[in-house]
């Protein structure tokens, strides 16, 4: 485990596919509903190595402190930080891999 703060993120281990190290483009769970409503020019406002979000398959995620312990590395997140990162996240990641690695970095939706 690694802990950020309050936040704790599992421990990667590249030879164990549960711990969310696979990918492999299984494509996005269904859209995301949860949490606060937010648009993609809020989003977009959160761009910075010190506040990042981005939205996956519906849902915006805060990964500030999660960039920090992401196997891809820092670079990824920032290249992509502000945006939609659901077509490059559903090329890599499995269906439930935020909801095994880190579902806390889940904050909102994007409203319709």
């Amino acid at each position: 485990m690694h802990f950020i703060g309050n936040a704790v993120f599992p421990s990667f281990d590249e030879d164990d596919d549960e711990g969310g190290g696979g990918g492999g483009g299984g494509g996005g769970s269904a859209n995301y509903a949860g949490g606060d409503p937010y648009t993609l020019a809020d989003v977009a406002k959160h761009k910075a190595e010190n506040d990042v979000w981005v939205v996956i398959n519906g849902a915006v995620c805060d990964l500030t402190e999660f960039k920090n312990v992401h196997p891809g590395g820092v670079k990824i997140i920032m290249d992509n930080a502000g945006t939609d990162a659901s077509p490059i996240w559903n090329g890599i990641h499995g269906r439930d891999t935020i909801e095994k690695i880190a579902p806390q970095v889940r904050i909102g939706h994007i409203k319709a």
